[in-house]
């Protein structure tokens, strides 16, 4: 079961654009919890704006997790381009962030 967060989504978050430093540890959770989702063998998949939450000590954390294993049905092929695909939407979200505009 997933932690309730209270708390705008990064998409709502009113203090965007920030600066690289004060995205960078905005973003840091959100990644850590990518490793730690791709470690259990899944990848979330739809990582965006409206799947982050800031709580009110401002660390901005995974709430919508549509997480799908890398296992079963999954060739060992698709798992590097899928863990891939999480990386390239934290990135995008990264530089939506310094940019200030998330949807």
């Amino acid at each position: 079961m997933m932690e309730h967060v209270d708390g705008p989504t990064l998409a709502e978050h009113g203090a965007l654009p920030l600066l690289p430093p004060q995205a960078a540890l905005l973003l840091e959770p959100v990644a850590e919890a990518l490793v730690a989702i791709h470690k259990a063998g899944q990848v979330h998949g739809a990582l965006d704006g409206t799947s982050i939450r800031v709580a009110s000590g401002g660390e901005a954390k995974i709430v919508d997790v549509p997480m799908r294993n890398l296992v079963g049905d999954e060739l060992p092929d698709e798992v590097g381009p899928a863990r891939a695909e999480d990386v390239r939407m934290l990135g995008a979200l990264f530089v939506s962030v310094l940019g200030g505009s998330l949807a």
